[in-house]
Parts: structure tokens; C-alpha cells; sequence
């Protein structure tokens, strides 16, 4: 089966693109193609045969150029079903489709709103978490039957440190430092990372030799520098790294402030690599994160109950070494791309038995 995936942006640090480059080379049942607005360079040294082309832009204008490229693309490569990971793309392969014989699917990725009567009008659905998918049946009023709930996952050979921890340490000039981390989206409205410079002030009042480090880019990053950097002598700031696992391996714990977060891949990587996570209790954060058990969840909003939290872990090492070693166990169990990735094959296969 070919199957040709539709996205906005195929780049480095993105959830759907790690989701994306984790499905190709793991399935071996169907063949992957994917089409982008913007593709890297590194995921087209990594993915040569399975890139195609870059389609074009995201505006509704270019609506029926797109579809009439994308149907060459899916002649010329026997294209049996679409993949979309972006409401446009969603609309594109649904009217495509009705021109088309070719099969839709749509991965949901986060939580999206408005343009109700535009959205999510493929064959099939897939919710990357329950939060999805209530939201897609509260919200957008779809039929439950058409929607199948499949986890996002890692590819464990993605995961590679190429440096050992002290190293970076070294680097980083944070030897014999208890180093408390954030990596994603600079981001308040949905990341909250207001929240997370909230708690930092009464950490710091419990303990002097504790550093966090922000590990991303994105649309707060002057807002994260002045409420940080220019105050607290204690917090990093690092762009985006093409080896974020070298980074995170220095992690004491990792940090999830967010108010709105689906089913996040930085949560499944920590835990791979047994770094203690502690969350906000909202969306695939709690759906993954049993409270006390495999981690620490704290109230959302409540950057208090945060610093409370993590001045917990800090002063019982114990605890958090069998906390992140509990959430490796059910990652490795649950969410590999051997556990998930058969999913798809079975819901590809089920729609062109349809």
C-alpha cells in the first residue's frame, strides 16, 4: 500500500514530524511518502527516497492548485490513501477525494478550533489521545464511530546520545548542579511557561544549586528572557538542538506547565531516557502520568502547588529515580513504535476495505 502524508512543516523539534519520521522506516508493510510545505535538510538526507516534493503554501486561495498538484503526485506514485496532519490538508484530501478514488485519513494532533463546518471531513479519524478525542465529539460534533484513538509513540533508535552527560555538563558550566529542565514551544497561552517561571522563585529559596534549562524556540521567547535570564542567574536558555537527547540527559526532572497539551512526545522521550517527569493534570499529561505512581501531576494554574512539587523530588532522589524508572517501564511497554505503529496498518488496510 502507498500511502502519501500531507504536512505543514516537516522540521526539526515538532511533534509531527518526529511522529511522521518514527512511522516510515518502522513499517514495513506500506510505503511512505510525505509532502511538505517546508522540509529540512536533515529529514531529507534521513528520508531521501520517501520525500517527494514541497507542495504549496497554506492559503485558501491556492486550494484547488494544491489538490490538482497533490493528484499528480498521487498518479505518479499510485498513491492508495492520504494521510493529513493539518486541518488544510484535511479539507484538501477530503475534496481531492471526491474527485479522486483515493482514501483519507486524518491524524489530530493537538486541540484546534473553529471552521467547524470545514474540518475533519476525511474517511477516517485518529486522536493521538482521549482528550482528542472528547474534544472532536464535544466540539466539532463528530461521530464517535469515526474516530479511532491511537497514542503517539517513540522509535527507541531515535533516541541516541552521542555525548555522555558529564560533557555537557561541562559545557553547559553546570557541574554538581541539580538541573531542572523544560524542552518544547516558548509558548504561555497552551505551553504555560508562565507558569513554570512562577515556581521558580520559591525553588530557589529551598535550594541554591538548582538550574533550570528552557530547551526551545517559539513566539514567548522575549517574554521567557526578561521574566529569567536578566533576573535569575540560575536559568539557561538554548535553542533548539538538532541532539536534544544529548541536553536532556543532564535532566534531574523535566517539567510539563502546560494549560492545553494533547499527548506530548517530549513526556514519552523522558521517560524512555527514566527522567522523572512532573506535569500539569490536564489533557495526555494525566492520561499518561498516574499521580504518586509513575510521576507527580500538579493542580493546572497553580504554580504553587508546582514549586511544592518539585522542592518534593529535589529533596527525595529515591523517589524520583523510582518514579522515572516506573514511566520508562510503561513506555517501553505501551509506547514503541513495535506497540502502535501495527495500529496503523490495521486502520490503513480497514479503509480501503471499505
Amino acid at each position: 500500500m502507498n500511502i502519501l502524508h500531507l504536512t505543514k512543516d516537516f522540521i526539526q523539534l515538532n511533534g509531527i514530524s518526529t511522529f511522521i519520521k518514527s512511522l516510515i522506516p518502522n513499517d514495513r508493510n506500506n510505503n511512505h511518502f510525505v509532502a511538505s510545505n517546508l522540509i529540512v535538510a536533515e529529514f531529507r538526507r534521513a528520508l531521501n527516497k520517501n520525500i517527494i516534493e514541497q507542495i504549496l503554501p497554506i492559503k485558501t486561495s491556492q486550494l484547488l492548485p494544491n489538490i490538482l498538484h497533490v493528484i499528480k503526485i498521487c498518479k505518479a506514485n499510485k498513491i492508495d490513501v492520504i494521510h493529513s496532519h493539518h486541518r488544510y490538508y484535511d479539507l484538501l484530501a477530503y475534496y481531492l477525494s471526491k474527485i479522486y478514488s483515493i482514501k483519507t485519513i486524518t491524524t489530530v494532533h493537538s486541540k484546534v478550533y473553529g471552521k467547524k463546518k470545514l474540518s475533519y471531513k476525511v474517511h477516517k479519524i485518529v486522536a493521538v489521545g482521549d482528550s482528542i478525542k472528547k474534544h472532536l465529539i464535544k466540539y466539532y460534533r463528530i461521530n464517535e464511530n469515526r474516530i479511532t484513538e491511537i497514542n503517539n509513540f517513540i522509535d527507541p533508535k531515535l533516541i541516541k546520545l552521542t555525548k555522555d552527560k558529564e560533557s555537557i555538563k561541562s559545557e553547559l558550566h553546570l557541574v554538581d548542579k541539580y538541573v531542572i529542565g523544560y524542552v518544547g514551544r516558548f509558548d504561555i497561552e497552551e505551553k504555560g511557561i508562565d507558569i513554570l517561571i512562577d515556581a521558580i522563585p520559591k525553588v530557589f529559596a529551598e535550594s541554591k544549586d538548582v538550574i533550570f534549562v528552557f530547551i526551545g524556540d517559539g513566539k514567548d521567547e522575549e517574554y521567557l528572557v526578561s521574566k529569567t535570564r536578566k533576573v535569575y542567574h540560575n536559568v539557561r536558555i538554548i535553542n533548539a538542538k538538532l541532539d536534544i537527547f544529548n541536553y536532556m540527559q543532564i535532566f534531574n526532572l523535566i517539567i510539563l506547565p502546560s494549560r492545553i497539551d494533547s499527548f506530548p512526545l517530549v513526556m514519552l522521550e523522558a521517560a524512555y531516557l527514566k527522567i522523572p517527569l512532573i506535569g500539569s493534570n490536564v489533557d495526555g499529561i494525566s492520561e499518561f502520568i498516574e499521580d504518586g505512581i509513575n510521576g507527580l501531576l500538579f493542580t493546572p494554574e497553580d504554580h504553587e502547588d508546582l514549586s511544592n512539587k518539585i522542592i518534593l523530588l529535589i529533596n527525595n532522589t529515591d523517589k524520583a529515580k523510582e518514579l522515572g524508572e516506573r514511566l520508562y517501564q510503561k513506555v517501553i511497554s505501551e509506547f514503541t513504535s513495535d506497540k502502535i505503529i501495527p495500529k496503523y496498518d490495521k486502520i490503513y488496510k480497514s479503509i480501503l476495505s471499505e
